[in-house]
């Protein structure tokens, strides 16, 4: 369950090389977009490691050392083939990962956080998207 609600977190915007501390509902994450903290210290990915069987990942790393300081990866053992997926909030409020098709969902009404300190929060729609509803912490 919690590789299911952090891959759909990474599903955000779909605007090329997007920069977001946050996703709203609706919004996905693919490719080379980014979300990165307030302070510019995070960023979560959609990443490769450059090597030719095309394996894709979804991870936060520590953004001031360098890309491959992987603080902590959501699909380690799960690898994705589809280089066009997509990380996003479902239409459920759960974080998942969508393969490229023309499907769409509904949009929910949680959004995705990534804080300064690394951790990655999926929170209730309310007053300024206060409520908790899942955390993922980097080690």
């Amino acid at each position: 369950p919690w590789l299911r609600i952090l891959l759909c977190f990474l599903l955000f915007y779909c605007l090329s090389h997007a920069h977001l501390h946050s996703s709203a509902e609706g919004q996905s994450l693919n490719g080379n977009q980014t979300i990165i903290s307030s302070d510019a210290i995070f960023g979560l990915v959609y990443f490769s490691l450059g090597d030719r069987t095309r394996r894709h990942y979804i991870g936060i790393w520590y953004k001031k050392v360098s890309v491959d300081n992987l603080q902590w990866v959501a699909n380690r053992d799960g690898p994705l083939l589809d280089s066009k997926a997509e990380f996003k909030i479902s239409r459920d409020g759960d974080l998942v990962i969508q393969a490229s098709t023309n499907l769409t969902a509904t949009p929910s009404s949680r959004a995705a956080v990534l804080l300064d300190n690394g951790n990655l929060e999926l929170r209730d729609q309310g007053s300024s998207y206060n409520r908790v509803a899942w955390t993922a912490t980097p080690q």
